[in-house]
């Protein structure tokens, strides 16, 4: 596969390819449970040989490089969660944890071979469409578009099929107080999960019916597994971050969710660290710090098979662009956008709320809130100063 002269470029290659013998350990557990768990004479055999002519394509196409190991990454995770789903089943759900594992197979046969016909055959499919007379112009990115289409089109059909094999397994789960070998959740305590911005507001005061409002939005039709998510948006300094982080307090606190993480949605870079801290409190498997990319996938495919309840604050955010690689693929959490741009409540959330100054009359009572305040910290320090002074 590699240039036995040992250029720099071919050393850096075969590095970069090295770096997936992890995940391809995933697929190989993944197959011994096709092989041997499913039926006679069932082989992976054709699975192994299209990877191996697709790490090949990869090594020889810089283009490539950058994103087929991601996307193997991404649907390895996927087939490793199928794993430990598979150790927790049992023999009243054995039936259909194994059609889902045939389901699998069959989805990465699929897009492998998809993906390896589309590494060795693209150029000369826009060459050939060039000279049959055609304007194809947008044809120019048809062979990468069309493949993340079908990457995002493979990655969903997983993503649904493990959350079907997870409620069947969840279904049969052993009561609470026993252990579960399933999730995040059965290895880590719940306060360790808890992670909230380091500035909030101590003067908060109201907003109960804005309270009442998110959780309308996020707990409509009292469905655990459906993603929902709400956008607040309105003016500058109005106080979008204080009421989210608030509101997640007393989440929190009622014990809604097992896990609460906030993002630092500025900029790339706060993006990028954001997600690196959420995977390093995780204990993602895999989780460095500075492998931002890395991070970000873990992140994305345990918000997928995570059995977690999880709310995540997307703080700040102004450019959709931005978001987009950060905000979850399809799952069953909950997600808070705070924000100065409307527009991202059509492009991302469920449902938006515009924050607004208060009214005259809850103005002054906020006004006679800080004065109450302000005078029973001065009682208190003038009784402390008494008692010295005593």
């Amino acid at each position: 596969m590699f240039d036995p002269a040992g250029t720099g470029t071919s050393k850096g290659i075969q590095y970069k390819i090295s770096l997936l013998e992890p995940i391809l350990g995933h697929y190989h557990r993944f197959t011994q449970i096709f092989e041997s768990q499913l039926a006679p004479g069932l082989q992976a055999n054709f699975l192994w040989g299209i990877i191996d002519v697709l790490l090949k394509l990869t090594a020889q196409d810089l283009q490539a490089l950058s994103k087929i190991p991601r996307m193997l990454k991404s649907l390895g995770y996927k087939v490793e969660a199928f794993k430990r789903h598979y150790s927790a089943s049992t023999q009243e759900n054995a039936d259909q944890v194994k059609e889902a594992c045939f389901d699998i197979q069959v989805r990465l046969v699929q897009f492998f071979t998809t993906t390896a016909k589309s590494l060795r055959g693209g150029e000369d499919e826009i060459q050939n469409n060039k000279g049959a007379g055609q304007d194809h112009r947008h044809e120019q990115e048809d062979p990468w578009s069309r493949l993340q289409c079908e990457f995002a089109s493979t990655n969903q059909a997983l993503s649904e099929t493990l959350s079907r094999v997870g409620n069947l397994v969840i279904a049969l789960s052993p009561p609470l107080g026993q252990t579960s070998s399933l999730g995040i959740a059965s290895i880590t305590q719940q306060v360790s999960l808890m992670q909230l911005p380091t500035k909030i507001c101590s003067s908060f005061f109201d907003r109960e019916s804005t309270f009442e409002k998110i959780d309308q939005v996020l707990d409509r039709d009292g469905l655990a597994t459906a993603f929902r998510s709400i956008a607040l948006f309105g003016l500058e300094g109005i106080g979008k971050s204080s009421i989210a982080a608030r509101y997640i307090e007393r989440k929190m606190e009622e014990k809604k969710y097992d896990a609460v993480f906030w993002v630092y949605g500025e900029t790339t870079a706060s993006l990028r660290q954001s997600f690196t801290d959420v995977a390093l409190r995780l204990k993602l498997p895999g989780a460095q710090p500075n492998l931002h990319n890395e991070n970000l996938q873990l992140v994305q495919n345990w918000f997928q098979t995570t059995d977690c309840k999880w709310l995540v604050v997307y703080d700040n955010v102004e450019d959709d662009k931005l978001l987009g690689p950060y905000w979850p693929e399809r799952s069953h959490g909950k997600a808070i956008i705070t924000t100065r741009n409307h527009n991202l409540v059509y492009k991302f959330a469920t449902s938006g709320l515009e924050i607004t100054s208060w009214d005259a009359k809850t103005g002054s009572e906020f006004l006679l809130f800080l004065l109450k305040d302000n005078i029973g910290r001065d009682i208190q320090s003038e009784e402390l100063s008494a008692i010295e002074l005593a």
